[in-house]
């Protein structure tokens, strides 16, 4: 009997525009985002690029290091353009005709400077036309040619290297993480962006944790406004049969609408980074440090590839309860207003929970707590993502996937106990007072 029902749960939700819509908007709604973010992205870099290989040069000094520094910065793929000597105002002007966001200004006694060994001055005006996130070049390419140029002065005639002034120190470092047993190259700072991933774990379980609970629920809620449901309660099919009919049914429609969503979401990465300009001139920051990086063959048995199978199967287990929970807010609601004003404040279950976890060490979590966590489907994929870079998962995987979907089974059970008529009005009318509190509530604090 199960069957039919699954098979006409399908159809109908993929006849219903008011459940299949979201989906797709959901899933063209990052690739726009891509686009448009790209446009000023692209505008910001390219101006960036463009303005670190050239720059406004005032020397004020007149002496042969001056004239040397011009020479250097042009030699290393810098436009250097002459300015008159004035006030900033002057100067800013001046800059901003001949379409350049860094001076540089030599003022008198630079060369004098150098020539005694001793630290020398210069000035750099940054001009802007506005402040914004993708704003002009950073003077820190020019500022560090500069530097390299006086390390070089400072250093003629000496047996000094510059090289060896500039990094005086070689060192060596490696990390030990000793819950997987393995030895990394590198500090830990170097592995912050694997870190990085156990924060984003919550945000991509609640994107996706939405789409099967919103669309259990509207699909519910819908049966309630035309009197469907009523209709089904009414034939010889256990209320049990039902709920399942319709977890799966909706559970198969959503795993669809989530495959679209992050189909989009790849879709935006590829977009912002693919249309990223390449600077294709030799590198400014000559002698600049170098940031750690993490190399990809450092990360051979940091993660566990069976770890990532029981992170994928968590996370459909985590779909499937909150589709479940759908189904069950759906249920209880008459409409699809009702529905709606009852999930958004679900999706904190997620939330608050989550980021927790990624905060707390295992040692301030304890073993309890942690069986807990893994128990539950709300809860398991974020420590699951969080051991699985971290630390190490806990021996018995398989288990915690089937105590989860035990779980999400026991909460159909328990709400198919009252799936009768009259428990269900009554229920309804609960709910409905309830939502009712919740949109006053919202509307007094806008």
């Amino acid at each position: 009997m199960i069957g039919p029902l699954v098979a006409k749960e399908v159809k109908d939700l993929l006849r219903d525009p008011r459940v299949i819509l979201p989906f797709i908007i959901g899933a063209l709604i990052m690739p726009v985002m891509g686009f448009v973010l790209m446009i000023p992205m692209r505008a910001g870099i390219e101006q960036a690029i463009a303005g670190a290989r050239a720059v406004g040069f005032v020397d004020l000094d007149g002496s042969a290091h001056s004239a040397q520094l011009a020479r250097w910065l042009s030699e290393r793929g810098v436009s250097v353009v002459e300015l008159r000597p004035g006030p900033p105002g002057q100067l800013a002007e001046q800059a901003a005709s001949r379409k350049l966001s860094v001076v540089l200004i030599v003022p008198k006694g630079f060369g004098e400077s150098l020539d005694r060994k001793q630290p020398a001055n210069v000035t750099v005006l940054n001009v802007l036309k506005e402040i914004s996130f993708f704003g002009p070049a950073s003077s820190a390419p020019i500022i560090n040619l500069v530097q390299e140029y006086a390390l070089n002065a400072l250093t003629s005639g000496t047996p000094l290297r510059p090289e060896v002034v500039r990094n005086p120190l070689r060192t060596s470092e490696l990390t030990y993480l000793t819950s997987k047993g393995v030895q990394l190259p590198g500090d830990p700072a170097s592995y912050f962006a694997l870190t990085m991933a156990a924060f984003l774990v919550p945000l991509l379980v609640m994107g996706l944790a939405l789409t099967p609970m919103q669309m259990a629920a509207t699909s519910m809620a819908v049966e309630n406004e035309e009197k469907t449901l009523e209709t089904l309660l009414t034939l010889p099919v256990r209320p049990r049969d039902i709920l399942l009919a319709k977890l799966l049914g909706m559970f198969a429609v959503a795993l669809l609408g989530s495959a679209l969503e992050i189909a989009g979401t790849l879709a935006y990465f590829f977009i912002v980074f693919s249309q990223m300009p390449l600077p294709g001139e030799p590198q400014l920051a000559a002698g600049a440090a170098q940031l750690p990086g993490l190399q990809l063959g450092a990360l051979q048995g940091f993660i566990d590839p069976y770890g990532l199978v029981f992170l994928g199967a968590s996370i459909l287990l985590s779909l499937f309860f909150f589709a479940a929970l759908g189904v069950i807010v759906g249920a209880l609601s008459r409409d699809v207003r009702i529905a709606s004003t009852v999930i958004g404040p679900l999706g904190f279950l997620v939330v608050i929970p989550s980021y927790a976890i990624v905060f707390m060490s295992s040692e301030m979590m304890g073993p309890a707590l942690r069986k807990a966590l893994y128990i539950l489907p709300v809860t398991q994929p974020v420590i699951a993502a969080k051991d699985l870079i971290s630390s190490t998962l806990p021996p018995e995987p398989p288990l915690y996937l089937a105590a989860s979907l035990l779980f999400t089974l026991g909460l159909l059970w328990l709400a198919s106990k009252v799936f009768a008529f009259e428990s269900l009005a009554r229920l309804q009318r609960s709910l409905e007072s309830l939502a009712e509190r919740l949109s006053r509530r919202k509307r007094s604090t806008v």
